[in-house]
């Protein structure tokens, strides 16, 4: 499975990498997410895993994640090591005029029943970036 998707942010790379990127703001833009566990404090680096608690389907399901691109301010990819829905992301920032072209793409060997999910997952991971990018460009 593959999802894409682009959305425009009023603010340069820079500022949309720092919260994308910060465990601790991943719930203000992710509403499924309620709680990131990490082993350390500080920037994320390639090779770091930790946990993410998502509430989906009636109950909290834990992934856990690898950092596998971190470079500031242009590319941040995950790879799910473990969880419920296997789907990496990698998200590419952009400068253009007036703020940042941002780039997700999802990919994940998603089988079965869970094929039937991408409408879903698509619309989420849209919701997510609007989110994204109102947080970002209100400052907060």
């Amino acid at each position: 499975m593959r999802i894409e998707h682009e959305i425009h942010i009023g603010r340069e790379p820079a500022e949309v990498f720092a919260v994308l990127s910060d465990p601790d703001r991943l719930l203000a833009w992710q509403p499924t997410t309620v709680a990131v566990r990490r082993q350390r404090q500080g920037p994320l680096r390639v090779g770091e895993r930790f946990e993410e608690v998502h509430k989906g389907l009636g109950r909290e399901l834990t992934s856990t994640v690898e950092v596998v691109a971190y470079d500031p301010p242009r590319l941040f990819a995950l790879h799910l090591v473990s969880g419920a829905v296997p789907l990496d992301g990698r998200w590419e920032l952009e400068p253009t005029r007036g703020g940042t072209r941002l780039r997700f793409v999802g990919e994940g060997d998603i089988r079965g029943l869970l094929r039937l999910t991408r409408p879903v997952l698509t619309r989420q991971f849209r919701g997510y970036h609007k989110r994204l990018k109102r947080l970002v460009e209100d400052g907060r």
